[in-house]
């Protein structure tokens, strides 16, 4: 049995639902309709679960090669070990108070993968930041933006959906081009257009795309760069995973090497499925200087730090991913 199978087997199927609370008012209906909103979507997890446990009853491994953090590979990824020993290793640096941006080390070593991986110069104090996972960012930019509507694929994972919902915005949704299995950013636009053009709190992109693996080209981007520009939209490309090239020998483009991206897009990286380390909650974003800060005067003022030694093992996992490379 590998480690974490046993504490998964004790952990309930079913997640809390809410009760009624006479105290502060209630519970927020926003909070609710989001939970209602993303439930159906996070069939797949209780699936998953159910599955994961059958396969330890029969004594059988069970991988899932989507979300995984138990996947073979990392038990031999440099980057990932080093990732592990740097957390005992600056343990006592959760004595103090972390930054609520990011430490400055790490930003450094952030900015210089952004160039050499993908060809991207970012201003490191202004253009980029550290959050506590992807999922996070995603909350912030629900509760510093304030437009009616926010944008997202047919198909998306479930927690764009719920935290946007929470946070009082209206989803549009945009079905996928029936060929190219990408947004339909024609079909966005009429939408736009029959919706009366509602102010956007943002257009969410995942690509390579979760859950159906579609990659994105460069003239894909180059279209959501000019659509962002002709209807004011902020846009989020959340690229998760698989922006390392591996040994696949696969170069996957990044919506920021577009000329003029910066003007209307960020890009978030997880640390989670491309290192194998989830629960770090680690995650850079980068791009447009005016969302960075809002992001860290969102950040800020809402205390969200992260904890150093978190800090300390990202950066490990991107300077061992470099020296890899060199």
């Amino acid at each position: 049995m590998r480690e974490g199978e046993k504490e998964e087997r004790t952990q309930p199927f079913s997640s809390p639902e809410f009760a009624p609370v006479k105290l502060g008012g209630g519970i927020s209906p926003q909070l609710i309709a989001g939970r209602k909103a993303g439930k159906a979507e996070k069939v797949h997890l209780v699936i998953r679960r159910l599955l994961r446990q059958r396969a330890i009853q029969e004594g059988k491994a069970f991988l899932d090669l989507g979300t995984d953090s138990f996947y073979p590979f990392f038990q031999q990824y440099s980057a990932t070990q080093q990732a592990l020993q740097a957390l005992g290793d600056y343990a006592y640096t959760a004595r103090w108070y972390p930054s609520s941006f990011g430490l400055l080390q790490l930003r450094e070593e952030a900015q210089r993968f952004l160039r050499t991986r993908f060809n991207v110069h970012i201003d490191m104090e202004k253009e980029l930041m550290i959050t506590a996972g992807a999922s996070q960012a995603f909350d912030a930019l629900s509760r510093t933006f304030q437009g009616e509507c926010f944008l997202l694929p047919d198909l998306a994972i479930s927690t764009i959906h719920t935290i946007a919902i929470a946070n009082g915005a209206r989803p549009l949704r945009i079905p996928l081009h029936p060929v190219s299995g990408l947004v339909n950013l024609q079909e966005a636009a009429r939408l736009l257009e029959r919706e009366g053009r509602p102010t956007i709190r943002f257009l969410y992109l995942n690509y390579p795309h979760n859950p159906t693996g579609v990659c994105a080209t460069r003239a894909f981007f180059e279209e959501v760069v000019a659509f962002a520009k002709q209807f004011q939209v902020l846009v989020v490309h959340d690229m998760d995973s698989w922006y390392q090239a591996h040994i696949s020998g696969i170069s996957l483009p990044n919506i920021l090497e577009i000329d003029g991206a910066k003007e209307v897009a960020i890009t978030l990286l997880s640390f989670s499925k491309e290192f194998g380390l989830p629960g770090l909650r680690i995650a850079l974003v980068a791009g447009n200087a005016e969302v960075i800060n809002a992001l860290r005067i969102h950040n800020s003022e809402y205390s969200v730090m992260l904890p150093e030694p978190c800090q300390y093992a990202a950066l490990a996992a991107l300077q061992a991913f470099r020296e890899d490379e060199e």
